[in-house]
């Protein structure tokens, strides 16, 4: 009997041993296909999402983001490319957000992006029936400066950018947005003269 107990004993530490090895295996490969997926290890994605809140002139925040068979619901800041809104301290920095509040609070967008570990490096976003480029939008009001793009493998992003050229000189022209101040600041060299707290050099 002693011999038949110790048995089964023996089986069921195998057995537990085995459970924990398999359970650990399974979670090290989802964490490994995870972070090799573009989301994670960097990379172009395309996704539909829902805008939930606008952060600024050129970020927001969206959640039910639908990639493929991949619904992420949890909320992500989204940057958009090839543009730099004014910081809302700063002249026009309000009336920026404002125009980007009307054109996708609450509303359905497509997406193309630049992501590395998870972090929006730059999107370039798609809104209504006709798909018209938030980008070129901003930057065709005077709501934003034009910027070097950073999704440059994207065709589609790439023509984008090409109409937005021209609408950035034609904004200034007409003396749009940000445009109709005589000497407006860029938002980089406001950002570089009014760091924030968290950013700001410690006194010595």
């Amino acid at each position: 009997m002693s011999n038949m107990r110790l048995f089964f004993e023996s089986l069921a530490l195998l057995l537990t041993r085995q459970n924990s090895i398999l359970h650990f295996a399974v979670r090290f490969l989802f964490a490994f296909f995870l972070m090799c997926s573009p989301i994670f290890a960097g990379g172009k994605i395309s996704y539909v999402a829902d805008v939930i809140d606008v952060v600024d002139g050129d970020s927001f925040c969206i959640t039910n983001r639908i990639s493929g068979k991949i619904s992420m619901r949890a909320e992500t800041p989204v940057k958009l490319d090839g543009v730099d809104a004014p910081e809302i301290e700063q002249p026009g920095g309000q009336e920026s957000r404002d125009y980007l509040v009307a054109l996708l609070q609450g509303k359905r967008i497509s997406v193309v992006e630049i992501v590395d570990r998870g972090v929006s490096k730059g999107a370039w976003v798609f809104v209504g029936d006709e798909k018209k480029s938030v980008n070129v939008l901003l930057v065709e009001e005077g709501k934003a400066w034009l910027t070097e793009p950073r999704l440059t493998s994207d065709s589609k992003a790439k023509r984008e950018h090409m109409k937005m050229k021209d609408a950035f000189q034609k904004a200034k022209e007409q003396k749009k947005g940000i445009w109709a101040e005589e000497n407006p600041i860029p938002p980089w060299e406001w950002r570089e003269k009014h760091p924030k707290k968290d950013e700001a050099q410690p006194e010595e």
